[in-house]
């Protein structure tokens, strides 16, 4: 009795494993590599993230949504809730700084007076301006080297305003452009600079 009951207990044991093995053999052998595209119709694959570009409801034209225009120096406009002129008494300046290799470099002075119209303290981002020379080249902001820069001006109080100064590099006579651009508003500002 005890050795048919040993047979019994080691043929369940060797059935159930060979129900193991046939399982795995059966299931590795129906699932696809996951890195084996060659039966995906890539052309016609879709998921989550497609999008129908020709549906007018997704625009994919961002400047479309931007309002842009041009202005000349002297002539107020709005941008980013503020009141915005700049100047056009400009004066030239030279860079004295031992510390850069641009000391020496002749530089417009440029004046621009901003006032708060929102509710709450508000500057000009720094990042939201750029200037270019007569030849469309962006030139580099030396805010840096001053203490009446736009660029480092402190907030103002709602109704407040002040005059602060863009320091850029003169390159030559022409019209000089001062970029402003808030993802929401483009506006460029025509600067006639004559030395």
């Amino acid at each position: 009795a005890g050795i048919v009951a040993l047979v019994s207990v080691i043929a369940n044991v060797l059935l159930a494993i060979l129900i193991v093995v046939i399982g795995f053999i059966v299931g590795f052998s129906s699932v696809k590599n996951f890195n084996d595209y060659t039966g995906t119709d890539i052309d016609n694959y879709k998921d989550n993230y497609d999008y129908d570009y020709d549906n007018d409801d997704y625009d994919t034209d961002t400047d479309s949504k931007e309002e842009s225009k041009t202005v000349n120096a002297g002539e107020a406009f709005e941008f980013s809730n503020m009141q915005i002129t700049i100047g056009t008494d400009y004066a030239f300046t030279t860079l004295n700084s031992s510390d850069s290799t641009k000391n020496g470099m002749t530089l417009v002075k440029l004046p621009i007076t901003v006032k708060n119209l929102s509710n709450d303290e508000n500057h000009l981002n720094m990042f939201y301006s750029n200037i270019y020379d007569p030849s469309d080249k962006k030139l580099t902001k030396q805010s840096s080297y001053f203490d009446d820069t736009i660029d480092y001006a402190n907030d103002l109080k709602s109704g407040e305003s002040y005059t602060k100064y863009y320091y850029f590099e003169y390159t030559t006579d022409g019209t000089y452009k001062v970029k402003f651009n808030n993802y929401t508003s483009k506006i460029d500002v025509n600067v006639k600079v004559k030395k």
